[in-house]
């Protein structure tokens, strides 16, 4: 159950002064561990999942170097994390397993995706719900939010990506998607992929583009804003 289902890369001016930074991994017992670039020691450990965790993330550096972290898992769970104390900062519950997770580029809220198709955009502090969207026919695989913070995209096990404005006034009133791309759900000449599910999304650091990896043994660049009009 030790297996390493996610790795992410604090630099050393987020992780407590290490010199080279830390790389944090999950693994599929739901521990979480950093370790230290330079000595490739484990310099903390953190405790409280009771199942796989499969998805971990940080603030962007707009943020302003927020030593926080969060953490998705399948015991319905997204914990915020603060690395310099190594302790547990928040704990949000979700109704059903948390495959996904993205903090919003002020560090101020993050996004969980989950197996029912939900995606929800929560206070970090309080841990309440702002938004919430959903697209109940498949699982959320992968989730990441655009540099401005204008879109949540979300990468699902059929192979479509979807994306939401959590500020529109439509989102609020009717949750919908804003758009609806066909990333890996058709393959060349028509036809359902076998393996199309979403491994991976994420947006580039300008925001003008995204990757998506898929089960189909592909890994495909999208213009966000091309994506958008789909």
């Amino acid at each position: 159950d030790g297996y390493i289902s996610s790795l992410l890369h604090v630099p050393g001016a987020d992780a407590a002064g290490a010199g080279g930074g830390v790389l944090l991994s999950a693994s599929g017992d739901g521990l979480i561990l950093a370790w230290d670039d330079e000595t490739s020691k484990i310099t903390a450990r953190f405790e409280g999942h009771a199942a796989e965790c499969g998805s971990l993330c940080r603030p962007t550096a707009a943020a302003g170097g927020s030593s926080l972290f969060a953490t998705a898992s399948s015991d319905a769970t997204v914990r915020v994390w603060d690395l310099r104390s190594a302790q547990l900062a928040h704990r949000i519950q979700l109704p059903t397993e948390a495959d996904a997770c993205a903090f919003f580029p002020t560090g101020t809220a993050v996004v969980a995706g989950c197996k029912d198709g939900s995606v929800t955009l929560f206070d970090v502090r309080s841990s309440a719900p702002l938004r919430a969207f959903a697209r109940p026919k498949s699982r959320v695989t992968s989730i990441d939010v655009s540099s401005s913070g204008r879109c949540v995209y979300a990468g699902y096990e059929d192979g479509y990506v979807c994306g939401w404005d959590p500020f529109s006034e439509a989102a609020k009133d009717a949750p919908s998607y804003a758009f609806k791309l066909d990333a890996h759900h058709t393959i060349a000449g028509g036809g359902s992929a076998p393996s199309r599910n979403i491994a991976r999304l994420a947006m580039a650091p300008d925001g003008t583009c995204f990757a998506t990896a898929s089960f189909d043994s592909t890994i495909k660049l999208w213009g966000a804003a091309a994506a958008a009009t789909k």
